[in-house]
């Protein structure tokens, strides 16, 4: 597992930064919580005990997503992608990350990135597409992760399906550095 992104998680159970690898796992060595690992990227959703939909665990394919994705290339990048790149710099979270569309332009020598989304297909089509290790499967509304963690937060097609958007926005303020932006 990826050692950046390991010492940025945190135990959901008793929210503590004592995560160790075991086993295909994450055990936080505090309350003993496992998270499960499914090729190197810990599975929160599945903590969360909110369960996983079927045709999202099987139907997804993320090629087919990318191709729509790009179809849709000149509308995402003027007014999504664009507005929200002018803003990355550091340590940036993307909250519902897909297939990590905005992964690609974020390839710079100032940006490390981070990818969370509650679709486990599409983090392992990332990682498989593109090389990407520092990947989540959560959800926005309560995020593994330290205070403070990240300089900038984007999300550009997620946030309208917060179950509780007030929530979100909280555990997004939470993950911020001081004086940092959150791109929604």
């Amino acid at each position: 597992m990826n050692r950046d992104l390991l010492i940025k998680l945190t135990c959901l159970k008793c929210q503590r930064s004592t995560l160790e690898e075991s086993n295909r796992s994450l055990v936080c060595t505090f309350c003993g919580q496992k998270i499960p690992l499914n090729n190197g990227i810990p599975d929160f959703l599945s903590v969360l005990k909110i369960g996983k939909i079927s045709w999202i665990e099987s139907g997804i394919d993320g090629t087919a997503y990318d191709a729509i994705l790009s179809k849709m290339d000149g509308y995402r990048l003027e007014r999504v992608d664009k507005p929200l790149l002018d803003y990355v710099r550091g340590e940036v979270l993307e909250i519902g990350s897909g297939t990590c569309w905005l992964a690609k332009p974020t390839e710079e020598p100032q940006v490390r990135y981070f990818g969370l989304d509650p679709v486990m297909p599409f983090l392992l089509h990332s990682q498989k597409q593109y090389g990407l290790e520092r990947l989540v499967c959560g959800q926005g509304e309560k995020l593994p992760f330290r205070n403070e963690s990240f300089d900038c937060l984007i999300s550009g097609l997620y946030a309208y399906r917060y179950m509780s958007p007030e929530l979100g926005l909280l555990e997004a303020r939470r993950m911020l550095k001081k004086r940092r932006h959150i791109c929604f």
